[in-house]
């Protein structure tokens, strides 16, 4: 017995020690909320919330944001950008004269295109924030304690008992190796890109799915999506794969999914099997070494949490700060919400008999999971029309 308590204060000295080691750069405050990164920062002096994203190339800031800024800029032009979703959309840009700050450090990037990014992702999006401003430095992550760190270089205290996976970083994107399992009989293997941007897990591409004829899989569940990414609409189907698997870590029976946009990000035109998101990442304590093109891994606390699929038979954005709504953005095919009326751009001002403005962002976290009746109160134009499912 006195052997096992001194195995068990050994492993605890060492879990403490490991997880010292990840903050021996000084981490800073990170809000880790639906699934996404958000960094308190300032767009040219005002005051953001912009969120990490490395599928993001650049810094992108949102136009309504912008709007209510009053902020001018006098170097200014357009230019065609897609993304997720079917097609490229023509965006305002701004040269030269922007300043983003963040975490005491000034950046300055040369081009900041301006996009509608609160339809998205939601009122608390301000803007995106990419690799390409940080010039080789190393990024730590602490999801399970929200917090932050950016270094010029790591120490092998850093990585210490953590995993390394070799990466590559093309146009200021980050791709890496990954096995998912289907069922015992197919694997798909390749190599795909971390995008820190995705609320999912692992997006497969239309390409990939076609190829492996996954149509067939039995179990799955298609939604669309009114704004998939900066490219517009955008469709999939979810699914729970076997296994997925990233350097020697395995996943079982997560819920992923694959695209059936025949352009974009994901339609599969390019040399990656789709991306990887934050319901993947957020089991992990995370280095990216960009200097290095490591990837460093260590299982967090939330490593083996259950994954789900959406009961609430669609999706929103929190738009109850700007419009005082929260805005239908995906629809399940056969959901009772869809079989009730529900349609995609509905503005939905009350659920469940609550003014949707009440409703705290903690409270938000557990309604994808609701298997109860929903009440809603929806606003269509200048009519209101109780949907209940």
């Amino acid at each position: 017995m006195k052997h096992l308590y001194s195995m068990l204060f050994l492993a605890g000295i060492a879990t403490l020690f490991s997880l010292q080691s990840v903050a021996q750069t000084t981490m800073s405050d990170m809000e880790y909320y639906g699934h996404h990164i958000y960094l308190k920062s300032d767009f040219s002096s005002k005051a953001a919330n912009f969120v990490f994203d490395t599928g993001a190339d650049m810094v992108y800031v949102d136009s309504t944001f912008l709007a209510g800024s009053g902020l001018k800029f006098s170097k200014v032009g357009y230019t065609m950008l897609g993304g997720v979703g079917g097609k490229q959309q023509r965006v305002k840009m701004i040269f030269d004269d922007a300043v983003f700050r963040l975490y005491g450090k000034e950046y300055k990037p040369k081009m900041a295109p301006i996009i509608q990014l609160k339809p998205i992702l939601g009122d608390k999006a301000d803007g995106l924030f990419g690799i390409q401003e940080l010039g080789g430095k190393a990024i730590i992550i602490d999801y399970a304690n929200e917090k932050i760190g950016f270094v010029n270089q790591l120490s092998a205290a850093d990585t210490e008992g953590f995993v390394p996976v070799d990466i590559e970083i093309t146009s200021n994107r980050i791709y890496l190796p990954v096995a998912v399992s289907i069922d015992d009989n197919i694997t798909i293997t390749g190599k795909a890109m971390m995008d820190l941007g995705s609320g999912g897990s692992i997006s497969l591409s239309a390409a990939v799915a076609n190829r492996y004829k996954l149509s067939t899989i039995k179990e799955k569940f298609g939604v669309t999506y009114e704004q998939g990414g900066i490219g517009g609409k955008s469709s999939s189907w979810k699914f729970r794969a076997k296994k997925s698997t990233i350097a020697s870590f395995d996943i079982n029976d997560l819920v992923l999914g694959y695209s059936t946009d025949s352009s974009g990000a994901l339609s599969g035109k390019n040399d990656h099997i789709g991306l990887i998101g934050n319901q993947v990442w957020e089991r992990f304590y995370v280095i990216i070494d960009l200097k290095g093109k490591k990837l460093y891994l260590k299982p967090n606390s939330s490593f083996n949490k259950e994954s789900f699929f959406n009961s609430l038979g669609f999706a929103y954005t929190d738009r109850s700060k700007t419009l005082g709504c929260w805005v239908v953005n995906g629809l399940y095919h056969g959901s009772g919400a869809e079989k009730a009326g529900l349609k995609g751009g509905d503005r939905i001002v009350e659920f469940n008999g609550k003014d949707v403005k009440s409703l705290s962002e903690v409270e938000q976290e557990d309604l994808y999971k609701v298997k109860s009746t929903v009440n809603l109160k929806v606003k269509r134009g200048t009519n209101s029309v109780i949907i209940s499912f």
